[in-house]
Order: structure tokens, then sequence, then C-alpha cells
């Protein structure tokens, strides 16, 4: 069976995989935008 992954599962891969496309590393966030997420992996996705 497949695992689904939530939303924050999805942005965590996206940037690693930006990241590693792109040969560079996210900035961490200044100011956090969600009320429901602290989680570095999924922040650099609301630039």
């Amino acid at each position: 069976m497949v695992r689904v992954g939530d939303r924050a599962e999805f942005s965590a891969v996206c940037v690693k995989v930006y990241e590693n496309l792109s040969n560079s590393k996210n900035q961490p966030v200044a100011n956090n935008p969600f009320t429901d997420c602290k989680d570095p992996e999924v922040l650099p996705t609301t630039i």
C-alpha cells in the first residue's frame, strides 16, 4: 500500500528537490506567515 503524505511532507520534499537541482540552500524565513506550522523544512515554500 502506498502512503500519501501531508502538505508539510510534500513541501519539504519540494524544497529538497529544488535545493538539489539548483545547487543552492534556502535561507531561513524571518517572519513565519503560518499559524499552524513551525517546521523549518516547510517555511522556505512561503517565498
